[in-house]
Parts: C-alpha cells; sequence; structure tokens
C-alpha cells in the first residue's frame, strides 16, 4: 500500500469515527425517538384534520383548527430537539473540517478519481466539477456517504431486531 493510500484510510477512518460518534450521541439523547413520536402526533393530527375536511364536518374541522396552537408548539418542539443536537455536533465537526483535518493532512490531495464531485456551492458553474479532492473534501464526502449508510443501514437493522422480538413475543405469549 502506498503513502498516498495510507493517508486516504486515515481520513476515511476520521470521517468513519465521526459519523458514528454523531449517530450515537443522537441515539444515546434520544432526541431521535422524541422527534419520531412528535412527527407521529403531528401526522395523526393533520390526518383527522384531511379526513374531517373531506367529509365536509365543519364542526369537527373547526374544532381541529381550534388546536393549531398545539401544533406548532409541537413543530417547535420538533425543530428545538433537532437544533439541540445540532448545536453540539456542528461546531465539533467544523472544528475537525477546518482546524484537525488541515493541520495533520496537509498537501494532501486524492488526484485522478474515476468521477467528478463538486466542490463548492456554485454546482451549475464551469469550473466546479472536479476529479481531485484535497483532504477537507475527502473528509467531508467520506462523513456525508458513512453518515447516511450509518443512519439508514443501523436503523433498519435495528427495526429488523425489533420486529424480530415483537414476533418472539408473540410466539411465546401464544404458548
Amino acid at each position: 500500500m502506498t503513502p498516498q493510500e495510507l493517508v486516504s484510510l486515515e481520513i476515511i477512518a476520521i470521517a468513519l469515527f465521526a459519523s458514528l460518534a454523531v449517530f450515537l450521541y443522537n441515539k444515546k439523547t434520544g432526541s431521535r425517538e422524541k422527534m419520531k413520536a412528535v412527527q407521529q402526533e403531528i401526522n395523526e393530527y393533520q390526518k383527522k384534520l384531511k379526513q374531517a375536511q373531506a367529509e365536509k364536518n365543519e364542526k369537527k374541522v373547526k374544532e381541529l383548527l381550534e388546536q393549531s396552537t398545539w401544533v406548532n408548539q409541537k413543530m417547535s418542539e420538533m425543530m428545538g430537539l433537532s437544533m439541540k443536537t445540532l448545536f453540539i455536533t456542528a461546531p465539533l465537526y467544523l472544528a475537525l473540517v477546518w482546524f484537525v483535518i488541515p493541520a495533520f493532512f496537509n498537501g494532501y490531495i486524492a488526484a485522478n478519481l474515476p468521477f467528478s464531485v463538486p466542490v463548492n456551492f456554485t454546482v451549475w458553474e464551469a469550473g466546479s466539477w472536479r476529479n481531485w479532492l484535497g483532504a477537507r473534501g475527502v473528509f467531508i464526502y467520506a462523513t456525508l456517504v458513512f453518515g447516511l449508510v450509518i443512519e439508514f443501514g443501523l436503523t433498519n437493522v435495528q427495526k429488523l431486531f425489533e420486529k424480530k422480538s415483537h414476533e418472539k413475543k408473540g410466539l411465546e405469549s401464544v404458548q
């Protein structure tokens, strides 16, 4: 393995660790479960409101619309939960991007990638797509990919285990 490949693996390992740390922090604080519960309550309210409107039940619609302050409070609570996590994780992530990665991997370039990636927010302009990345770019893209994989992968695995656990409990109660 070349020194360039080792450095790439080090950056990717740091990105994996950062993504895993954020995921575990979210799980530990429980904000994700609280957000899902609040979201489910709001969805149920919206479903009732939609059904009442479809049935042209004026009394029920008026009654539900009077609860709109409750919905606004729930939406505010949901936003607060996501912001709480963001206020902790964003500064740490930005410190890694702006200070740690450049300090340890100064001058690193991953050149001749088999694909092009956007390197700034003006993706529609000529020259904003390149087939090389610096250390920050590799870190940012790796955390993006690992974050998505961890989020969807581990969440689906957890759902699978919960489903099997419920099925197992159902079988035990039948016996």
